[in-house]
């Protein structure tokens, strides 16, 4: 660690990333945890097996589709679910949300599978940048600006491609919760779905566009650039030559005969 003084503007914008990377953390393991169970497979089922050939008797001939079983003698009671309430079960609702956008939205299981490793390198730019600029180090101020170019590009495509795609199929699906509450004999509550990605997507444009443009516009003032330069390497060409030694002078040598 650096010996030198850290400035408490360095010292602030440092916490403040360490604290937005693990708000950010948050929720993407969340996002990744409801998503991800939600994606549809296709089954896994062995190959219907081929009918056995009695070589004497040729070929099993062509059997017809199986007819049609009888109507049933009373009607079927059709029993409409109840919708899931954000507030008494957020994990069930955002659960149903996620499976209606998948089934509805077709480049939304690509989006969401994108969305997740980007936002995973966000947040560790942004504790690389929290534990380079506590320690002083120049990469601190390096990795806080590729955190200032990379976030707003990021965050802002996300918020216009829930704003194009999503919150239209958003519509539909608070219409079908309220069609099956007036099924249930019962008034709807009001539309929240909508209006819960704007709150989330306001939230994600504050912190991953303005904040990044203002923390790009702090690591380019003087005094931050200044405190984060690296220290001066010192040059055995650059140290000042001590004096040598004086050498005594050589004593005289006597006369021979003397």
């Amino acid at each position: 660690m650096s010996n030198r003084r850290r400035p408490g503007l360095i010292t602030l914008i440092a916490i403040s990333n360490l604290l937005l990377g693990l708000l950010g953390a948050g929720a993407l393991a969340a996002t990744a945890y409801v998503d991800f169970t939600q994606f549809t497979r296709p089954p896994k089922f062995p190959p219907p097996p081929e009918p056995a050939v009695n070589p004497n008797q040729g070929a099993p001939k062509m059997m017809g589709p199986p007819a049609l079983p009888p109507p049933p003698k009373e009607p079927a009671i059709i029993e409409i679910p109840r919708p899931k309430e954000p507030r008494a079960n957020p994990v069930g609702y955002f659960r149903d949300r996620q499976r209606y956008l998948i089934r509805q939205v077709i480049t939304y299981e690509l989006y969401v599978m994108a969305l997740v490793p980007l936002s995973a390198i966000l947040v560790v730019l942004l504790w690389g940048s929290s534990f380079g600029l506590l320690a002083m180090r120049p990469y601190g101020r390096k990795v806080a600006i590729w955190f200032s170019v990379l976030a707003p590009l990021v965050l802002g495509v996300s918020a216009a491609y829930c704003f194009r795609y999503v919150v239209p199929d958003l519509r539909s699906w608070d219409e079908h919760r309220s069609y099956l509450y007036r099924g249930l004999g019962e008034e709807p509550p009001p539309q929240m779905s909508v209006k819960l990605v704007y709150a989330a997507e306001g939230v994600s444009l504050l912190l991953g566009v303005v904040y990044p443009l203002l923390l790009l516009w702090v690591m380019q003032l003087p005094s931050i650039r200044a405190a984060l330069q690296p220290a001066p390497t010192p040059s055995p060409l650059n140290e000042e030559m001590q004096p040598a030694p004086a050498v005594p002078p050589p004593e005289p040598v006597p006369a021979a005969g003397v």
